[in-house]
């Protein structure tokens, strides 16, 4: 289902992130650049979602033109963990 959702995003170079976000487009790879030296395939929480398709890396925009961000992992709740 999470990849259905990916689909209906629109994908958009770094240049063009960067200059939606008035950042050098060096910052996203060093970001990105972050991510594989802390072993994620993925970007950090709180940083723009990102795609890899073959060489090229594409940046996600939401449907209002929003850049959309990596959510943070989910906690388990204390109900589930067992904890009393």
């Amino acid at each position: 289902m999470r990849d259905n959702h990916l689909k209906r995003l629109q994908w958009i170079s770094a240049n063009e992130l960067a200059a939606l976000l008035g950042l050098h487009p060096t910052t996203l790879g060093n970001w990105r650049s972050e991510d594989l030296r802390a072993g994620r395939d993925h970007a950090a929480p709180g940083k723009p979602l990102y795609r890899r398709f073959g060489a090229a890396v594409r940046y996600a925009l939401g449907p209002d033109g929003t850049p959309v961000l990596q959510p943070a992992p989910s906690q388990p709740s204390e109900e589930s963990s067992g904890a009393n």
